[in-house]
This record gives C-alpha cells, structure tokens and sequence, in this order.
C-alpha cells in the first residue's frame, strides 16, 4: 500500500503477490494486485483479479467495500474501452450493492452517456454530487450535458468547480479545450489543452499547446506556463526568460512568478539574485509557507546556514505539517553534523509525505554519520524500492556494500 501511496505499481505489484502467496484469495491483496496491474496498462490481468476479489465478498458484508471498489474499476476499465453496454450493467449490479456510492453513480453516468442517453446521464451526475457535491467528474459529466443543452455558462462554472475541487486533476480543462474549440477560440482551446497536458505530465505536448497560443496572443500567463515547464525539463536559462517576460508583461499576482524565477536562478547558481527575488515573492505573500521553504533550499546552497534554518522554521509556523519544512531543517542540522536532530526532522518530513525519495537517502546518511548502520542500511534500501534515479541507486547500492563490509567488521 505504501508503494502504491507513491505511485511504485510494479513494486505494489510484487508485494501483493507476494502476501497472495501466503494468503490466497485474500480481498484486499487481490484488490492491491488488481490496481497495480491496471495502473500499469494491463487490464485484462487487473479484470481477472477485480473479479477473484467479487467471488471472494460477494457473501461477506463486512468486505462489501471492497466489493464495490472491485466492481468500479471493472466499470472502469469497460469505460475506457468504450464497452457501454457492458458498463451499464456492471455499475446496475454496483448500485444495488451500494446505492449511495458517487462514484458508481458518475461511472454510471458516463457510461449511459456513451450510448447517447444523456436524460438518464444527467440524473445520475447530479445523484452523485448529492452524495459528494465536490466530486469532479460529476461535475464534468454534468457540464458536458449542460453544454449540449446549449447552457454554456453553467457547463463552464461546473467545469471550473472541478477544477478547482481537485486541482491535480487534468480532465476539467481537457473539456474546457475541447468547447474552446468547438467555439472558434483558438487561444482560449491551446491554453486550456496546455493545462490538459500539463496536469498529465505530457510536458512535450503541454510546451507545444503554450506555445500555439502564445503565436496567437502574448500573455503573461502563457509565458509562465512555458516557465514552469522549462523548470521541470532542467531548462533554467529558457525558464527565466518566460518568467521575466511574465513579470515584464504584469502578471498578476506576481509572487508565483517572481518565486518560480527565483528557483530559476538558483539552478543556474545565481544564488543571492534568487534570494533577493524571493524575498519579494514573500513580500508579497507572506503567508505562503513554500516560499519559505525555498528561501531554506536556496539559503542553505547560498552557505547562510541561519537564513536556512530560519526560513524552514517560519513555514513550519504558518503550517505544521509541511514536510518540506521539516526536510531543509533537516539539511539544515546535517550540514552542521547535529544527526540526531536531522534524523528526528526527516522522520518528520517523510511521515508526511513518503514522496520525498532522496530524504531517505539523507536519512540513512544521518544514520550512518551517528552510528546506526543497520537503521542507514534500511534506510538506503527503501531509496532503491522508491526511487527511479538509476545513477543515485548506483551510489546507494555502492553505499550499502561498504555498509555492510564495515558491520561485517564490527561483527
């Protein structure tokens, strides 16, 4: 499940086998073992397993969860291949298992949408934001009704509201693109596929929907969509440029603009230009804790051990739980060899969010420097499970021979 909390499908994959092989039939590992395949594309696998896991609770109350969660992916699944007919009747048969499901309710609705009766569709959307009122693609399904019944304004606020109900989610502006164009806007369709992308990790096609726009219409928000992609493909220098032309051009509000080319800067070891635009970043909105987070990072790169550690302590004040925080408090106490401390802070930063794959290397240096080998050796072996950097892995598994050599001495 922690694999799987992280994304790691093959590795979530090997474990659920695994306790299948000790358990066999067990509802839940089938389940585990049914979602990991279908996460990695291969869905007649994960069909078969959804179905071990129906034979398993189809008798047993106390698992009707995972009864019905079974059955919504196998919906899922028909979905996607476009198997109307055949998804209508897998969520009827979910629905008379759990009436008050939403999302058996939305998988229903999309699929009587695929066969063209969007009377039907519409009710089942709205039975879904009943239950859940922020369930996006409730939302989204109702908006597409609400579209073709020529409500454009209300299909647009739905799709907005999705949006902003699950803001990692990429299908509200996928929609949002296709109206747009649907419409004749061509500006408007190419930034809102640019998000679509985005929020995908598609970032080639992201960049090239950006910039489609962007030969339309020069805006500031273009130019810092670009930016934020540049980041992200390790292009400091193209980054920069578009958000200094977003900032030239007045994007408003200018902090994230002016934070994001602080980060830029940084890459490039500008260092005391990146702080003096992030403290204007945080000038401007003091109360967002990330921009202390990265006055930490870039502080800290910058040798200002005490601006670091301010700063960290600062963004764990305006959020507790912030486990970016706890991670450069971390930096922070290893960079002055205080290990206890910094293995108590990325203990910290790693509860709260176990996405942090290097932080398990910093952890197991930390563990090292203070004696612990066998917490180090652990620590550096989650790294290898969790991580996909196969030039760090190669330095973590040279690092856990040597660990193991000297706790062969020691013995």
């Amino acid at each position: 499940k922690d694999a799987i909390s992280v994304g790691r499908f093959k590795v979530a994959e090997r474990s659920f086998l695994k306790a299948l092989e000790l358990r066999p039939g067990h509802p839940e590992a089938l389940y585990g073992a049914g979602f990991a395949a279908m996460q990695l594309g291969r869905r007649k696998t994960a069909v078969e397993r959804f179905e071990g896991v129906l034979k398993a609770t189809y008798a047993t109350p106390e698992l009707k969860t995972f009864h019905t969660l079974a059955l919504t992916r196998i919906g899922e699944i028909l979905l996607y291949d476009r198997r109307w007919d055949e998804a209508v009747a897998v969520y009827e048969r979910g629905l008379k298992n759990d009436s008050q499901n939403a999302d058996l309710h939305y998988g229903h609705g999309v699929a009587l949408r695929g066969k063209g009766r969007n009377d039907k569709a519409l009710r089942e959307f709205e039975e879904a934001l009943r239950i859940e009122p922020k369930h996006a693609g409730a939302m989204v399904g109702k908006a597409s009704v609400y579209y073709e019944m020529g409500n454009v304004p209300e299909a647009f606020a739905l799709l907005e509201n999705a949006a902003a109900a699950s803001p990692g989610n990429g299908l509200p502006y996928g929609v949002m693109g296709s109206f747009y164009q649907d419409m004749k806007k061509p500006f408007e369709s190419h930034m809102m596929y640019g998000h679509y992308y985005f929020m995908m990790r598609d970032l080639k096609h992201s960049a090239d929907e950006y910039r489609n726009a962007l030969a339309i219409k020069e805006t500031p928000e273009a130019h810092y969509s670009i930016g934020m992609i540049k980041l992200q493909l390790a292009d400091a220098r193209e980054a920069e440029t578009h958000f200094r032309r977003a900032l030239d051009l007045k994007i408003k509000p200018a902090d994230s603009s002016q934070a994001q080319l602080a980060v830029a800067l940084a890459r490039q070891g500008k260092l005391t230009e990146a702080m003096v635009m992030l403290r204007k970043a945080i000038r401007g909105n003091p109360k967002e804790p990330g921009y202390l987070t990265q006055m930490s990072w870039i502080a800290l790169q910058n040798g200002d051990k005490d601006e670091a550690e301010r700063s960290a302590r600062k963004a764990l004040e305006l959020d507790p739980n912030l486990a970016a925080g706890y991670r450069y408090l971390g930096d922070v106490y290893s960079s002055r060899s205080q290990w206890r401390d910094a293995i108590g802070a990325y203990e910290k930063a790693l509860s709260r969010d176990p996405n942090l794959d290097d932080v398990y290397v910093n952890l197991g240096w930390a563990y090292e420097s203070s004696g612990d080998l066998i917490s180090a050796q652990r620590n550096y072996e989650i790294f290898l499970t969790v991580s996909t950097d196969q030039d760090a892995m190669e330095k973590v598994r040279a690092q856990i021979k040597t660990l193991k050599a000297r706790q062969r001495k020691v013995g």
